[in-house]
C-alpha cells in the first residue's frame, strides 16, 4: 500500500479513501512544497499576498481585509513596532479577542523580526502580568476594547500600541527585513507543573513545516473559507491560521462567547464556511445547535482539536452534517506540534467508545517507552516519545525544564517526552490513554493539576487541597477540588472561586468543591485519589443565603438550572459560576431559555446576569419588548387595512 501524502507510514484503505475525498470541490488545491519551509513566515505571506491581491484574507463581524489590504496594514503596524522598541528587544506581546486585529498584529510582529507573545484578555491579570514579565516583552499591541487592561498590565516600563490608532501616513510597502527560518517566531504559554505557566518557543521553519503538513493532509486551498473558534493565545491557531493565510484561503475568526453559539450555523451558511476548527468542547456545543442533516451545505471539513473523541460524537456528526462532511481527530502538543491524525466520515463504523488519535504524521518518529525508558512490546501501554527535527525550541527562560523534556541528538533531531500514555494498534494507529502525570485536558486546554492545587493551597485557611478531573471518560471533563481547612469553617465556594479567578484562567478554576476533614491516603501515605468522594447534588456553601423562586419566570429558570447543573436546590441570587457553571453548561442553559421563552439571547447575557433573579429581569424585558413590537405591527397592519378600504 502506498503512503498518502503527509503520513509517516501506510494507512488502511478505509482511511486512505476518506483522505482522498478530503478536497474542496473546486479542485483548487496546490501542494505546499517542502522547499517552501526554508524561509520566514512573512516571506511566504508576502508571496501569497502578491499572488491573491484582491481575494478576501480575513473577516470578522466588523471588518474584512483583502490580502493586499492585510499586508499593507501589517506593514504599517510593523513600522510602528520598530519605532517603539529597542533594537535588542526580542519579544512583543499582543492582547486581543478573536478577530481581524490579532491577525494583523501577528504578521506585523513577525515582519518586524520580533517574537509574538499572545495574551488572552480572558485570563486573570496576575497571570497576564507573569507572562508579560517572564517573556521580557517591552511592548503590548492591543485595541480600544482592551486598552484599559493593557494599561493595568504595563506599569511604567512597558509601552502600548493601539491597533485602532495606527498612523495612516506610514509606508505600506514591505519592510524587506531579513528574517531567517531559524529565527524564533512565537511563545505560547501552557499550564506549568511547577505552579507557573511555561512559555513554549517555536521558530519560523518549524511553523512552516507544520503548515506544509496540514496543508497537504487536509488540502487547504484558495477557495476554502476557514472558521476559527479558539482564542489566539491557544497553540491551535498556529495549525489553522497559517494553512489558511499561507495558501490564499479566507480566515474567519469568531468570538463564539459574545456572538452566541446558537447563531453560528446561520453565520457559517452566510459566510460559506468550508472548514471549521475549534476545541472538542466548542465543537460539541456547536453540534447541539444544528437543525438538520443538510444544515451546512458548504462544510467539507471539521477539525477536532486535541481532545478525546467518543463514539457518540461520531453519531452526532452523522446526524447533523451533510453526507460529504469529513471530521479529523488530531493529536498534538504545543511542544511537538502535530503528532497524528485520524479521518472519520458518516460511514465510519466505530466499535470502541473512545476513538483512536490516528496515524503518525510525516517527519514524526514515535517510540512508546516503559518506566525505564525502554521500548515496550507491540500493543503494550507506555509513554509516547516523539523524535523529529521540528520540535519546539524549548521552554523560554527555563533551560532545566527544556533539558528534562527535550533530548538533543545529531543535527536538528531531538526527542520530546510527551508524558502521555498510549498504545499502538497492529496497523500503526495510536490510542491515547491519558497522562502519565497529572496533566489533563479541560475544554481543549492543557492543565497541570499541581498548578491548580498550588493556587488553592496558597489561600488563607486552606491546609490541604487536591484536584481531580472528572468526566474524562464522557468527554465532559471538569475539575473538582477537595479542600481541608486549617480550622473550621472552611472558605466558602464563593471565596475560593473569587480568589482562584484572580490567578487562573476560567478553564483552570474547579467547577465543584468538597470540604473534607482530611484527605484519604494510601498505605505509603500518599493521597488516595480513588477514595475521594464524588460531588453530590446539594447546594454548595456560598456567601449568600438561599432564596427560593418568587415568580413563574424564576421558577422555570430554577428548574432549568437545576437540571443542567445537577443541583437540587438553587437560590435566585446564587451565582451561576459559583454553582459550577462553565461555558459548556452556559450553552445548555441558554439553549433551553431560547426554546422555553421563545426569545433571542446570547451566552454573554448569562455571564453578565449570572443569577436567576438577574436573568429573570433580562427575560421579562425581552418578552415585553417583543410584545410591544407585535402590538406596533398589529396597529400598523390595522391602519394599512383602513387606508386600503
Amino acid at each position: 500500500m502506498s503512503i498518502p501524502q503527509g503520513f509517516e507510514a501506510a494507512i488502511p484503505e478505509r482511511q486512505r479513501a476518506i483522505w482522498e475525498r478530503c478536497f474542496h470541490r473546486s479542485g483548487a488545491f496546490v501542494e505546499f512544497a517542502r522547499e517552501d519551509i526554508e524561509q520566514s513566515i512573512p516571506d511566504r505571506f508576502e508571496h501569497i499576498a502578491s499572488t491573491y491581491t484582491d481575494r478576501l484574507a480575513v473577516k470578522d463581524s466588523e471588518c474584512e481585509l483583502t490580502y493586499d489590504e492585510l499586508n499593507k496594514l501589517a506593514n504599517r503596524m510593523a513600522r510602528t513596532i520598530l519605532a517603539r522598541v529597542e533594537e535588542d528587544s526580542k519579544t512583543v506581546a499582543f492582547l486581543f479577542r478573536a478577530g481581524v486585529a490579532p491577525v494583523v498584529s501577528i504578521l506585523a510582529v513577525l515582519k518586524a523580526g520580533k517574537i509574538c507573545v499572545p495574551l488572552d484578555p480572558e485570563y486573570p491579570i496576575a497571570r497576564l502580568r507573569y507572562m508579560l514579565e517572564d517573556s521580557g516583552a517591552s511592548l503590548i499591541v492591543t485595541s480600544d476594547e482592551n486598552i484599559a487592561l493593557a494599561l493595568k498590565m504595563a506599569g511604567e516600563t512597558v509601552q502600548i500600541i493601539n491597533h485602532d490608532q495606527i498612523n495612516p501616513g506610514l509606508s505600506e510597502s514591505n519592510l524587506g527585513l531579513k528574517v531567517t527560518p531559524d529565527a524564533p517566531a512565537y511563545i505560547v504559554y501552557t499550564s506549568g507543573s511547577t505552579g507557573e505557566p511555561k512559555g513554549v518557543l517555536q521558530n519560523h521553519r518549524n511553523t512552516l513545516h507544520e503548515t506544509m503538513r496540514y496543508t497537504n493532509l487536509l488540502h487547504f486551498c484558495v477557495d476554502d473559507r476557514v472558521g476559527y473558534f479558539n482564542s489566539f493565545s491557544f497553540s491551535a491557531v498556529v495549525r489553522k491560521l497559517y494553512p489558511a493565510l499561507l495558501n490564499g484561503a479566507s480566515f474567519f475568526p469568531l468570538d463564539v462567547k459574545s456572538y452566541g453559539i446558537h447563531r453560528v450555523v446561520d453565520w457559517m451558511n452566510e459566510q460559506g464556511i468550508s472548514i471549521i476548527t475549534g476545541s472538542g468542547a466548542t465543537i460539541k456545543e456547536f453540534y447541539d445547535t444544528l437543525r438538520g442533516k443538510d444544515a451546512l451545505p458548504n462544510l467539507r471539513l471539521i477539525t477536532w482539536g486535541s481532545d478525546v473523541m467518543y463514539k457518540r460524537d461520531v453519531e452526532l456528526l452523522k446526524e447533523h452534517t451533510g453526507k460529504e462532511t469529513i471530521l479529523t481527530v488530531s493529536y498534538a502538543s504545543t511542544e511537538a506540534s502535530g503528532i497524528s491524525l485520524y479521518f472519520v466520515d458518516r460511514h465510519a463504523e466505530i466499535t470502541e467508545n473512545r476513538l483512536p488519535v490516528g496515524y503518525p504524521l510525516i517527519d514524526t518518529e514515535i517510540q512508546i517507552l516503559d518506566g525505564e525508558g525502554k521500548p515496550v512490546m507491540n500493543g503494550e501501554v507506555g509513554e509516547l516519545a516523539v523524535r523529529s527535527s521540528h520540535l519546539a525550541l524549548g521552554y523560554w527562560g527555563k533551560p532545566e525544564a527544556t533539558d528534562a523534556a527535550f533530548h538533543s541528538e545529531a543535527g536538528r533531531q531531538r526527542t520530546y517526552l510527551t508524558g502521555d500514555l498510549v498504545r499502538q494498534l497492529p496497523d500503526g494507529c495510536l490510542v491515547h490513554l491519558g497522562r502519565k502525570d497529572f496533566q489533563v485536558k479541560i475544554r481543549g486546554h492543557r492543565v497541570e493539576i499541581p498548578e491548580v492545587e498550588g493556587a488553592l493551597c496558597g489561600m488563607e485557611n486552606v491546609k490541604w487541597a487536591t484536584v481531580l478531573a472528572q468526566g474524562q471518560e464522557t468527554g465532559n471533563s471538569r475539575l473538582v477540588a477537595y479542600v481541608v481547612p486549617e480550622t473550621p469553617p472552611a472558605p466558602t465556594v464563593t471565596a475560593m472561586r473569587r480568589r482562584l479567578s484572580q490567578v487562573l484562567p476560567d478553564y483552570m478554576v474547579p467547577s465543584a468543591y468538597m470540604i473534607l476533614d482530611s484527605l484519604p491516603t494510601t498505605p505509603n501515605d500518599k493521597v488516595d485519589r480513588n477514595a475521594l468522594p464524588l460531588p453530590d447534588s446539594t447546594r454548595p456553601q456560598l456567601d449568600i443565603p438561599y432564596v427560593e423562586a418568587r415568580t413563574p419566570v424564576e421558577e422555570k429558570l430554577s428548574e432549568i438550572w437545576s437540571e443542567v447543573l445537577g443541583i437540587e436546590q438553587i437560590g435566585v441570587h446564587d451565582n451561576f459560576l459559583d454553582l459550577g457553571g462553565d461555558s459548556l453548561l452556559a450553552t445548555q442553559i441558554i439553549t433551553r431559555i431560547i426554546k422555553t421563552f421563545q426569545i433571542e439571547i446570547s451566552i454573554q447575557a448569562l455571564f453578565e446576569s449570572p443569577a436567576i433573579a438577574e436573568m429573570s429581569i433580562v427575560i421579562t424585558q425581552n418578552l415585553a419588548k417583543e410584545a410591544h413590537q407585535k402590538d406596533i405591527e398589529r396597529m400598523l397592519s390595522e391602519l394599512e387595512a383602513v387606508a386600503n378600504s
